[in-house]
């Protein structure tokens, strides 16, 4: 069923343990930085793309919320998806930063993702085909309803249907692969269909790969190299330094109920409660950081509601959240990095999800080093 609000986003969650590689977070924060001064730039942060429109928002508002001055608000940073990036016109506004002033090699939103596998093509799965000055008129639903919503493999629009602006059979589209490589393919065929809050326009290749996508002139200059966000081991070693030394910041950056629970004495977070991955980021960052940590013995379901957030981090025990944790139904899965300006700094390409759907996105950087994500495909009830 369509409808004009953008979802957010999710799947499986991790369980959380003690023992090696765990971190404790349950003491009074000695970092660098003061709990004041890390709850300012908490505050100053946007969410890393995590949240449904409007009244999906399921951050708990309890009593554990006298945390957050005033209570937990209806729009916090972790449900405001129609509010933030998933405004899914915000890369176009963006256009002019999101082109790279640096190298010029991208914009932000021409950026698409494309699945392999799919009876030897693959299939450009777009959510953001709609007139831009009239987001009511939206051409995809009408192809869906005209043509009986067609995905583009088995059946596929009609060679002499009206396809949105912009697109024609034969078109090319270069995809730089999971693999590492890239490759150039053509628009063969094309499909219209309606998912749960999305309208969904898909192109579909004639190559078979996966990977992140721009028709082929949008690419100004080297395709850029995928790299899959392998996870450091943080059970020994830099890798379990690290999580140690950015435990106490982490229990000072999150928010409401998430906050209380992280800061009792004895709280640790598991080895499979904490993602780590190493890369190059703005202002000497080393590492991406999700958690995900399910709390035992609380009265809502675990598989649903948790506390998760995304922040950059070094082994000195610097943050800096891009999602500050929180307890809520959303969660992160970092999938590749990638170096989209050829400035030598890493972008991301990750998945942000909750029970009902998920969403892959691109977070790149500004020329101050702020993020700014994409949505690139996904749907969500």
């Amino acid at each position: 069923m369509k409808t004009a609000s953008l979802s957010l986003v999710v799947g499986s969650l991790l369980s959380s343990c003690g023992g090696a590689g765990s971190i404790s977070t349950g003491v009074t924060p000695k970092t660098g930085a003061s709990e004041a001064n890390v709850a300012a730039r908490v505050g100053d942060s946007k969410p890393a793309g995590d949240a449904r429109a409007g009244g999906d928002a399921k951050t708990v508002a309890d009593d554990e919320s006298r945390d957050v001055p005033g209570g937990v608000d209806a729009k916090t940073a972790g449900d405001t998806k129609a509010d933030d990036d998933g405004k899914r016109d915000t890369a176009r506004a963006n256009d002019a930063k999101a082109g790279s002033p640096k190298t010029g090699r991208v914009a932000l939103s021409d950026l698409y993702w494309a699945t392999g596998g799919q009876q030897g093509h693959a299939v450009i799965d777009m959510i953001d085909v709609f007139d831009p000055d009239n987001e009511d008129n939206d051409p995809v639903w009408a192809l869906a309803e005209a043509h009986g919503h067609p995905y583009g493999i088995d059946e596929h629009l009609p060679e002499d249907a009206t396809l949105p602006v912009g697109f024609a059979k034969g078109d090319a589209w270069t995809v730089a692969t999971v693999e590492g490589t890239s490759v150039t393919g053509k628009a063969v065929r094309f499909g219209a269909t309606g998912g749960a809050s999305e309208t969904h326009f898909t192109v579909v290749l004639d190559v078979d790969a996966s990977g992140l996508v721009a028709r082929s002139g949008d690419w100004k200059g080297p395709v850029p190299t995928l790299r899959k966000a392998e996870p450091v081991d943080t059970t020994k070693g830099a890798g379990k330094a690290l999580v140690a030394a950015i435990g106490p910041g982490l229990a000072a950056a999150a928010k409401g109920r998430a906050r209380r629970i992280m800061r009792r004495p004895g709280f640790t977070l598991g080895a499979d409660s904490i993602v780590v991955v190493e890369g190059r980021f703005p202002r000497g960052f080393t590492h991406m950081v999700v958690v995900m940590h399910e709390q035992p013995g609380g009265d809502e379901d675990p598989s649903i509601e948790h506390i998760s957030g995304m922040l950059l981090a070094d082994g000195t025990g610097r943050i800096e959240p891009i999602a500050a944790p929180e307890w809520t139904i959303d969660g992160y899965r970092m999938l590749y990095l990638v170096d989209l300006d050829g400035d030598a700094q890493d972008e991301l390409v990750y998945e942000s999800f909750y029970y009902e759907g998920s969403y892959t996105l691109v977070m790149r950087w500004d020329e101050a080093g702020a993020p700014e994500r994409r949505v690139l495909e996904g749907d969500g009830a």
